[in-house]
């Protein structure tokens, strides 16, 4: 058995979630069985992360470290236009949507039933809201944004087509790809909500 402090410590048992919810869900996730699989004590678990809530929320940025999602927006062209920073977000959007497909819509469907996975898909859909809020917002700033829509109004929309739920209709349900789901969110948020070329 591992150190139950250790760093290694930390990333077995975040590792062990991770196979936990990709074989069975955010449901499936046990703290007993993790805790099997990570070779540590129930014990080791509550120390590193205080509770099943407080892992599933640090599983969230583990995911995002496993897929290097830093390394997408820092690919990101350095542009002055509000408008060309958001549709290059949405493109991040759609390129790294299907890494995390599975496991984000298996959180978004069950998260009425474990309030502890309520509350990590609640930190990290507000994380997203927060950044499409403030390139919807610089956009505002440079009165560029279309007649009748609000920048909380343009925020929701392109918050809900990121949603798991939503690409999960067009690709996996109607067979769209990755390229024309990314096409049509940018196609979208340009000619419906913004002024200019972006």
């Amino acid at each position: 058995m591992v150190s139950s402090g250790s760093p290694e410590t930390r990333e077995a048992i975040l590792e062990a979630a991770w196979e936990r919810i990709t074989e069975g869900g955010p449901l499936g996730l046990k703290l007993g069985a993790v805790a099997r699989d990570a070779d540590v004590s129930r014990q080791a678990i509550y120390l590193h992360f205080g509770s099943r809530g407080g892992l599933l929320l640090a599983l969230v940025d583990f995911i995002d470290q496993k897929f290097q999602l830093a390394d997408y927006f820092a690919d990101l062209p350095d542009t002055d236009d509000p408008v060309a920073h958001l549709l290059d977000l949405l493109r991040v959007t759609a390129r790294y949507a299907p890494k995390i497909q599975e496991v984000g819509l298996a959180f978004e469907f069950t998260r009425h039933q474990d309030e502890d996975i309520q509350a990590a898909f609640d930190d990290r859909m507000t994380q997203r809201l927060t950044q499409i809020r403030g390139a919807v917002a610089a956009i505002a700033d440079a009165g560029r944004l279309a007649d009748g829509w609000t920048v909380d109004q343009v925020a929701d929309a392109i918050w809900a087509l990121g949603k798991p739920s939503f690409y999960d209709s067009v690709v996996t349900e109607r067979g769209w790809t990755v390229a024309q789901y990314e096409e049509f969110l940018v196609r979208v948020v340009r000619s419906t909500f913004v002024i200019g070329p972006g």
